[in-house]
């Protein structure tokens, strides 16, 4: 066991999320006195807990940091709190969201109550918080939130219960605690971490709660599964499969007007469905496109698949948030891909809309760029946009 190293382990499935999430790992401030760090990419996981497993066992770190391929940690410090939170050995695992008093039928997705996290859901980005402990100490939790999890012993995953994507985070909260560690959410100033989380997926969630509650009664206070207390409906996720498969269709024969009469059929605010939000959003770049350039640049007949179309909105989005924040010379990144026709500008003005923090702002600083490239339709397009904003 290497007692300086800190391993970072996630199960990923997006090339673009984890160049995103490995360029926020490579940058956190490195202790001193020997630490070193690296990361695992664990890929054709058959569930997280599985995953998880196949990382713990190849790595010699004391420490390990378990976290959703689209999980962004934010603070550069990130690994200086992380080792002062440890040098306290009774605590087993840290993570920035937990919750005290969960609920005894197991439904527990909503409900975190202690901590922070900045958080975007496809249509919003905001500060997910609850009670923030004091300046200086954690505050011990009955379990964490998966999105990112720190641990200083390495405990076995449960993955003979837990295989799927459910419910391995709180059985792990359970498992140190059942091993005397505590398992704690300490004081954030502000969010360590940004989770990019889009629409929860839920398909598996009920059989996964029943496991849970019979699994660890001695966690809860009168362990009660009911199944009215949650249901999937499955049927409604088959239209939603259904829609998408056919906008998609729409959309590469260059059918846009189509395309658009399916995306009037729902409320991607509504929709518990990632990819149809946002199927929805690049169809509505490429109508606005089209108007101001009469041209669809996003999403061209015969160029491109969705996977595709959704990494370039992606990739814009994560500029934007560089922009914001600025880091890694965010402004140039966005002058230079103006200067390149990287991105058209309906397409930043909707990922501006639904991922920044401070949308106004941006909109200011894409005027600005937009004005010193010197074109007309884009400043044109952006004050429209300004109109309706402000």
């Amino acid at each position: 066991m290497d007692e300086r190293k800190i391993c970072f382990i996630a199960c990923v499935t997006d090339d673009i999320y984890e160049q995103e999430m490995i360029k926020y790992i490579s940058s956190l401030e490195i202790p001193g006195e020997g630490y070193s760090v690296d990361y695992q990419c664990i890929r054709g996981a058959k569930s997280m807990a599985s995953g998880y497993n196949e990382g713990m066992r190849s790595s010699d770190a004391k420490y390990k940091v378990y976290l959703h391929q689209d999980v962004f940690i934010w603070n550069r410090r990130f690994l200086y709190h992380l080792l002062e939170i440890f040098e306290d050995k009774r605590i087993g695992m840290v993570g920035v969201l937990g919750g005290n008093d969960i609920p005894d039928n197991g439904v527990l997705y909503s409900a975190w109550n202690v901590g922070m996290a900045y958080a975007c859901d496809t249509q919003d980005a905001g500060v997910k918080q609850g009670q923030n402990p004091k300046e200086g100490t954690c505050l011990e939790v009955e379990a964490i939130d998966g999105m990112i999890m720190a641990t200083q012993y390495d405990i076995p995953w449960r993955e003979d219960l837990f295989q799927g994507w459910d419910f391995y985070d709180i059985s792990q909260s359970f498992e140190f605690r059942k091993q005397g560690y505590a398992v704690v959410v300490p004081y954030q100033e502000e969010p360590w971490c940004m989770h990019d989380c889009g629409r929860t997926k839920l398909a598996g969630y009920d059989a996964g709660r029943k496991t849970l509650l019979l699994e660890y009664p001695m966690f809860f206070r009168n362990p009660t599964y009911r199944q009215e207390d949650f249901s999937f409906n499955h049927e409604l996720k088959e239209l939603y499969d259904k829609l998408k498969g056919t906008i998609i269709g729409y959309m590469e024969q260059g059918n846009l007007d189509a395309a658009s009469q399916c995306c009037q059929l729902f409320d991607d605010s509504d929709i518990m469905d990632s990819d149809l939000s946002i199927i929805k959003k690049i169809v509505s770049i490429c109508e606005a496109e089209k108007q101001l350039y009469n041209q669809n640049r996003t999403w061209p007949k015969g160029e491109g698949t969705f996977e595709s179309v959704r990494g370039t909105y992606n990739r814009a989005k994560f500029m934007l948030w560089d922009v914001e924040r600025n880091r890694d010379n965010g402004v140039g990144q966005l002058k230079e891909a103006l200067r390149r026709d990287m991105y058209s500008m309906p397409l930043l003005v909707m990922a501006g809309i639904h991922n920044s923090f401070h949308f106004k702002e941006l909109l200011c600083m894409l005027a600005e760029t937009v004005e010193g490239k010197g074109d007309a339709k884009d400043l044109q397009y952006l004050g429209y946009i300004a109109k309706q904003v402000l």
